[in-house]
C-alpha cells in the first residue's frame, strides 16, 4: 500500500489536522488486516484457511471501520463537498464506497459463518471474493490518501476541522488501540507475530546491506587502484615509445625523416590507449561481476530465510 506520508510530504505536520492524521495512521492498521485476509485466502487453497480468524477479522471490520473510521470519513467528504462542490468527482464515489464496502463485509462474514457451520465452502469463490475486496479496499484508501484528504487540508478552514472533530463518535480501537479486547487477543498475536517478522527481515537486511556494501567499497576500490596502475603504466610505455621513436628519427641518416615523428608519436599514444582502454574495461566488468555475485547470493539466501521464517 502507499506510504501515508509520502501525499502530504510537502506540507508541514503542524498543519495537518488531528483528523486526518488519525485516519491516515488506521489506514495503516487495515493495511496489516489486508494482509492477513490475503494470506488465509492463498492458505484456503491448500486446506488450511482459518476461518476463526477471518471471523475476528471481519467481526472488527464491521465494529470499528464501518461505525467509526468510515463515519468519520464521511464528516470530511460531507463538509469538503460544501466548500468545494467541484469536488464532487472524487468524492462521491468514496463515500458509496464506504456503503460498498459495508456490504460486502458483511457478505463475506456470511461466507465465514457458512465455514464454521460445517457447511461447504467453494474455495475459488472465497478466494475470489477476498481478493475483490482487498483490492478494492486498498484502491479506496489509495484516493483518500493521494486525492481527497490534501485537498480536503487545502480546503477546509480550521473551523471545519473543530466542528468535525465534535460532530465524530469517538471510541477505542478495539484492536489496536491501547487495550486489545479479548474477542480480538487471537488477531492481535497474529499481527504482534507479522510485526516481529518484519523487524526481523528488515534487521537481516540490514546486515546483508551493510556487509555488501563494505564488500562493493573493498571491490571499487581495488578496480580503482588496479585502473590507476593500467593508466600510470600505459603513460609510461608512451613515454618509452615516444623516446625510441625520437631517438631513431634523430639518428636517421635522411634528416628528412624527422617530419614522420609526430605520426610515430600518435601511432604510440594511440596503441598504448586501446591496450588501457581494453584493460580498463576488463577490470570494471571484473569488479561488476565481484558486487553482483555476493549480493544475489545473499538475496537468495534472504529469501530462503524470510520464507522458512513464514512457513514457520
Amino acid at each position: 500500500m502507499d506510504n501515508p506520508e509520502s501525499e502530504l510530504s510537502d506540507t508541514p505536520h503542524s498543519d495537518i489536522p488531528q483528523t486526518i492524521v488519525t485516519l491516515r495512521h488506521e489506514h495503516r492498521y487495515f493495511e496489516s488486516i489486508l494482509t492477513v485476509l490475503d494470506r488465509e485466502a492463498s492458505n484456503a487453497a491448500n486446506g488450511e484457511c482459518d476461518f476463526a480468524l477471518l471471523r475476528d477479522i471481519v467481526q472488527y471490520l464491521i465494529s470499528y471501520p464501518d461505525a467509526y473510521h468510515h463515519p468519520r470519513e464521511d464528516r470530511v467528504f460531507e463538509r469538503l463537498l460544501k466548500v468545494d462542490p467541484k469536488s464532487r468527482n472524487a468524492v462521491q464515489g468514496l463515500i458509496d464506497g464506504h456503503k460498498v464496502m459495508y456490504r460486502e463485509t458483511k457478505r463475506l462474514r456470511g461466507v465465514v459463518e457458512q465455514a464454521l457451520e460445517g457447511r461447504a465452502v467453494d474455495v475459488d469463490q472465497l478466494q475470489a471474493l477476498i481478493s475483490r475486496y482487498t483490492e478494492s479496499y486498498r484502491l479506496h484508501m489509495k484516493t483518500e490518501n493521494r486525492i481527497v484528504f490534501p485537498l480536503a487540508i487545502a480546503k477546509l478552514s480550521s473551523q471545519d476541522w473543530d466542528e468535525i472533530g465534535k460532530a465524530s463518535r469517538q471510541d477505542r480501537d478495539p484492536l489496536f488501540g491501547p487495550f486489545v479486547k479479548q474477542k480480538y487477543q487471537r488477531l492481535a498475536e497474529d499481527l504482534y507475530a507479522r510485526a516481529e517478522l518484519v523487524r526481523r527481515r528488515f534487521a537481516v537486511a540490514e546486515v546483508l546491506g551493510v556487509e555488501s556494501t563494505i564488500e562493493g567499497l573493498a571491490t571499487l576500490s581495488a578496480a580503482a587502484l588496479n585502473i590507476g596502475r593500467v593508466v600510470s603504466e600505459r603513460t609510461r610505455g608512451s613515454f618509452n615509445d615516444n623516446l625510441g621513436s625520437l631517438k631513431k628519427r634523430a639518428t636517421a641518416e635522411n634528416p628528412v625523416d624527422i617530419v614522420k615523428l609526430p605520426a610515430d608519436i600518435f601511432r604510440n599514444n594511440w596503441a598504448q590507449l586501446g591496450s588501457g582502454v581494453r584493460e580498463i574495461g576488463e577490470i570494471l566488468s571484473q569488479a561488476g561481476e565481484d558486487i553482483r555475485k555476493p549480493y544475489s547470493t545473499r538475496m537468495d539466501s534472504l529469501k530462503g530465510l524470510l520464507r522458512r521464517d513464514w512457513d514457520e
